[in-house]
């Protein structure tokens, strides 16, 4: 069953059970295999082109009718490409865009995948290709910002001899745990303008995961021996002294539990 998308009974979202067994309705639970010569194990999925995009280890598959809706019985699975995905990391959606992990080696590259208007297929590009040694190879969240255009990488420590609970008044140290890996691009008229790779390190600090909200992004950070809310503003607010924008480091504001 590990290669089957599996949906409840519609408006039933906790049914997978049949109503009936005499007839197959539409509202019925629908539980289809994905389509392939090799054996797919369906790791992630996430909202893309107004339909469901399914992740395996090594190929991509799209929720599909051979109908007019989808149901029970015009459900498919088609494979529509074959890049391979880091199952550790969920991939998001951002616009007419999705972002999924890829290992590379000793690192991580990220893939933006799209639909291809033209051909009528979907394909995706390494928007890490000029970076490849930015992001290590223990990546595991992905947090997208939409307002902001921005994408967020964070990764893990993967030799992390300190475990909670921290002792008092000792630094936490980390090589990636404290470390944002920061993506922003800026569309214009439907093309891609601008594309820029940078981090923003916390000293003394590991991010536990985040998520964004508006134009900030929110972090669980731990800091001695508290666990903290960060607020981030990802704007490029203007200076109040020199009346413009500065486009270095960030702001921040702590909340303490």
């Amino acid at each position: 069953m590990l290669q089957n998308l599996v949906l409840t009974e519609n408006a039933s979202f906790f049914n997978y059970f049949a109503t009936t067994s005499t007839q197959v309705l539409d509202t019925d639970p629908i539980d289809i295999a994905a389509s392939g010569t090799q054996v797919n194990t369906l790791k992630n999925s996430v909202g893309f082109n107004e339909s469901l995009l399914l992740f395996s280890d090594t190929a991509q598959y799209k929720l599909d009718s051979s109908g007019e809706s989808i149901s029970p019985t015009s459900a498919i699975l088609n494979e529509v490409s074959s890049f391979e995905h880091d199952d550790k990391v969920t991939p998001v959606s951002a616009g007419k865009f999705a972002y999924f992990a890829q290992a590379r080696t000793n690192n991580t590259a990220i893939r933006e995948y799209f639909a291809d208007d033209d051909t009528l297929t979907n394909d995706g590009l390494d928007i890490t290709v000029s970076v490849q040694n930015l992001i290590p190879s223990n990546c595991y969240q992905i947090v997208s910002n939409t307002t902001e255009d921005t994408i967020i990488a964070l990764a893990s420590d993967t030799a992390d001899t300190q475990t909670a609970p921290y002792t008092t008044g000792t630094n936490i140290t980390s090589t990636n745990g404290g470390t944002m890996f920061i993506y922003k691009y800026f569309f214009d008229k439907g093309e891609k303008v601008q594309t820029a790779w940078s981090k923003w390190t916390f000293d003394n600090a590991k991010i536990l995961g985040g998520m964004s909200f508006e134009s900030f992004v929110y972090l669980l950070v731990v800091e001695g021996t508290d666990t903290k809310l960060v607020k981030i503003d990802l704007r490029n607010l203007k200076n109040g002294t020199i009346g413009f924008n500065i486009y270095l480091g960030f702001f921040k504001e702590y909340l303490s539990f």
